[in-house]
């Protein structure tokens, strides 16, 4: 196994976080994704996928409009479609690299731990 393989995936993972304090482009504040806004957007996005409302390429108007509507409701305005779009990305980046950590030889994963 390649130390060096697991530290650099490692730290692509940590290096997606937010806090929250910063200012991006055009002064827009990012937010900080807590593990219940992240739990409360997968329950939203399993919701919309039961509805019909995501095709081969990606969520519906109507769909996007519902989450973000949702999201706004219980975090705040601050979660633009934008901002979940972002969120999502990350989590698809965070996957893929916990994939190939979990493909290499000699690495594994204890629940227990």
């Amino acid at each position: 196994m390649d130390n060096d393989m697991i530290n650099e995936e490692v730290q692509c993972i940590n290096v997606g976080q937010s806090s929250g304090t910063k200012r991006g482009k055009r002064d827009k504040k990012n937010v900080t994704w807590t593990a219940i806004a992240d739990e409360f957007l997968t329950n939203v996005l399993i919701e919309q996928i039961s509805l019909g409302r995501k095709d081969g390429v990606g969520f519906t108007s109507e769909g996007w409009r519902e989450i973000e509507q949702k999201m706004k409701e219980k975090f705040g305005d601050e979660y633009d479609k934008a901002k979940i779009r972002n969120r999502l990305r990350t989590i698809k980046d965070h996957y893929n690299h916990i994939k190939i950590l979990m493909g290499l030889s000699g690495f594994g994963w204890d629940d227990m731990t």
